[in-house]
């Protein structure tokens, strides 16, 4: 076997685990408004590592097959099914885009593991407990049964992108104003249907994407969330992990100010202001962040239940620290002014 066959499977076990890092980022969550480049941003880094994940693949794959351990009707079905399941896996990240479609991950998450799989199987005989044809006419089964079954997704995504890219006339006037609000009550109701098929098993981190300012639904997916069983543990839990989004509508979902929510409310203010202070810094910024300007109502809830002054003191240090003249330092230190005297 040499050494090549491992250096290539533990390269293509490295990218595999970060792209599915980087589509845990994204996936499931609606773009921001205005911001949709960040989000295009993040899924072409995770398209750039299922490239190099299948590049590895490629690899494994001529090696089995120059040296003869895998058969060669299985290996021209290789070289078939290999580009198919890459593209296969590149659709399913585009596709995703949409915050409700969350099964094609199974896809880039799947086939790497298949394939490599095999390839060990085939360089390993004492282990082939079943014939290597038949494994391989099973694994590439598989294979491209998931990679064909992302084609009717991939149909509806090009006909949602011509619909809502069909021509309208941007300049204001009744038929723009038409069109938004025909695609403001397209949305809602598909939100509403997704609030709908909630239960109370549901986490609060999956309906971030309902809870967004320009959000059709944000009244009735807070009204929800105030009735989940589990909101003060699952609340808990995502001050914990550092999720920034929770302080969105921390004071919206009659949370109660317990020890533990407190304790972790505070640990949120700090790692967020010393993830500010020691990341790369190029010099003093025109901003102090989203996790603090789009958070400052969870902000206010935290100061008035939990108490937080010196947490509170390290956040106006770190904006005071920014460019003072800039107009969103202004204002959040403003804002923060007023949350200090509100307790």
């Amino acid at each position: 076997m040499g050494a090549s066959v491992p250096v290539f499977l533990v390269l293509m076990l490295l990218c595999w685990l970060y792209m599915l890092r980087t589509i845990a980022l994204w996936i499931g969550k609606t773009p921001v408004a205005g911001r949709e480049t960040d989000r295009i941003m993040l899924q072409l880094n995770s398209g750039i590592l299922a490239l190099l994940v299948w590049i590895f693949l490629a690899a494994l794959l001529l090696i089995a097959s120059s040296k003869h351990v895998m058969p060669r009707q299985i290996g021209i079905i290789a070289w078939l099914a290999h580009p198919l399941s890459f593209a296969a896996a590149i659709a399913a990240i585009v596709v995703m885009y949409n915050p409700q479609l969350r099964w094609p991950a199974a896809i880039p998450a799947a086939a790497p593991i298949l394939i490599g799989g095999y390839v060990m199987y085939a360089f390993f005989p004492p282990a082939q407990m079943i014939p290597l044809a038949k494994t391989g006419f099973a694994m590439w089964g598989v294979v491209l049964a998931l990679s064909l079954a992302i084609v009717p997704e991939v149909v509806h995504f090009l006909d949602t992108a011509a619909e809502n890219s069909g021509s309208i006339d941007a300049t204001p006037g009744p038929k723009l104003d038409a069109w938004m609000a025909k695609q403001r009550e397209k949305r809602r109701k598909e939100e509403l249907e997704e609030l709908r098929k909630s239960d109370d098993e549901t986490k609060l981190y999956e309906l971030e994407h309902l809870i967004r300012p320009d959000s059709p639904v944000l009244k009735e997916a807070l009204e929800f969330m105030r009735h989940l069983p589990n909101r003060q543990a699952d609340a808990t839990l995502q001050l914990q992990g550092q999720s920034s989004f929770i302080l969105h509508f921390l004071g919206d979902i009659d949370l109660k100010a317990t020890p533990e929510l407190c304790t972790a409310a505070r640990g949120y203010l700090r790692r967020a202001v010393r993830e500010r202070t020691t990341g790369f810094n190029s010099g003093p910024s025109t901003f102090v962040g989203v996790e603090f300007t789009e958070g400052l109502s969870g902000i206010r809830w935290i100061s008035k239940n939990c108490g937080c002054d010196a947490e509170l003191a390290q956040i106006e240090a770190y904006a005071r620290a920014q460019q003072q003249d800039a107009p969103e330092v202004r204002k959040f230190l403003a804002d923060l002014a007023a949350i200090k005297q509100d307790k």
